[in-house]
């Protein structure tokens, strides 16, 4: 395993960062953490890529998996562009304040050997309809699990034994039935047998992010909050346009700050997204907390992003497809609006020298 960085160790870092303190402030920030690091798993190799110039596409042709952090939307899109087209696997993981979003794009036809890791599922029968729908009844003392389309078997099944080891493709009609298609052909059910899951490969075509970006297919966290996805999306693009023009990032709760970066959002919107609209409350959020760092958040994402990259190498479960957001919101306090200001985020290096290390959090939550 590879890392290539070439920021600095700052402040920000120290809050969430397990392996950096004051006295790495200013080293770069792999080599700072590399020895920490490689002693969590001393099988797996880790090699600190030289940070002297900038990461090309080239350099990426030797790899498996390649993960982004903290990179602008240019640069996800151009090395995004790069791995869909040399077959490589790609992740961009990022956390903004109280916001994280994950994508994944795996390439065309990645297999999933098994979706899920469950033992295959099995139930006993009790019936057998003989007719266009071929109703399957099972003994309602267990529900039997299955889900639409998956493919299942059967056997010692007595009467309709034309069923026994022969594969179906199932319609869930309720937790005790389900469907196999015309069975007017078979013989009539007489008595018992049992149904198996068969677990099949399964294919599926990830679209490259510069297709994916503009039309977001999202992996629902909440349903409370998915209405603001869409919202979400354009403001983690926005942060970057954001920082483009104006030459600096938001500043923790600050009014004017936030107005810009709703107006940001809404150009970006209209340009490339055209989503009908835009949470003006979550747009607030995003730009009054984006600087900040929480290790909750990154802890999630982080977990979850390294979940994303076994998959890709093992073709076990299934991978997010392809963006994923989550955001903690409650927990700032009631009308955070009314009760946080910049003056109150912003610590004084000379006088609040003794909070330092924890300037990212005072960002988010004063």
């Amino acid at each position: 395993m590879n890392i290539f960085d070439d920021r600095l160790v700052r402040y920000f870092d120290l809050a969430t960062q397990y392996y950096l303190i004051e006295r790495v402030l200013g080293k770069n920030r792999a080599d700072a953490c590399h020895t920490h690091l490689a002693e969590l798993n001393t099988y797996v190799p880790l090699h600190v890529l030289p940070h002297d110039k900038p990461l090309s596409c080239d350099e990426l042709k030797h790899y498996q998996v390649v993960v982004l952090t903290q990179t602008s939307t240019d640069e996800q899109l151009k090395m995004g562009d790069y791995c869909h087209t040399h077959g490589i696997k790609f992740i961009v993981a990022e956390t903004r304040g109280i916001f994280g979003q994950i994508f994944c794009d795996f390439g065309k036809q990645f297999e999933i050997v098994d979706v899920d890791g469950e033992q295959p599922l099995s139930a006993m029968i009790s019936a057998i309809n003989h007719d266009q729908q071929g109703i399957v009844t099972t003994l309602d003392e267990q529900r039997h699990g299955f889900e639409d389309d998956m493919i299942v078997t059967f056997s010692e099944v007595k009467g309709m034994s034309e069923v026994n080891g022969k594969e179906f493709k199932i319609k869930v009609y309720g937790p005790y039935t389900f469907g196999i298609g015309d069975t007017t052909a078979f013989a009539k059910y007489i008595r018992g047998g049992y149904v198996h899951q068969v677990k099949k490969p399964k294919l599926v075509d990830f679209k490259p992010i510069t297709q994916a970006i503009k039309e977001p297919e999202v992996l629902i966290a909440d349903f409370t909050k998915m209405e603001d996805n869409n919202t979400i999306h354009v403001a983690f693009h926005a942060y970057y346009e954001f920082e483009k023009r104006y030459g600096r990032t938001p500043q923790p709760w600050h009014v004017d700050d936030a107005t810009k970066f709703m107006q940001v959002a809404q150009e970006l919107n209209a340009a490339h997204y055209r989503f009908e609209t835009l949470s003006e409350n979550a747009l607030r959020l995003f730009s009054s907390t984006a600087v900040g760092q929480l290790t909750p958040i990154n802890g999630v994402i982080g977990g979850t992003a390294a979940q994303e990259v076994m998959k890709a190498c093992s073709g076990k479960f299934t991978p997010i497809y392809q963006y994923f957001y989550f955001d903690c919101r409650e927990c700032l306090p009631e009308k955070p609006f009314e009760k946080l200001n910049t003056a109150e985020c912003t610590l004084n290096a000379d006088s609040e020298a003794h909070l330092m290390r924890y300037k990212a959090q005072v960002a988010i939550f004063g």
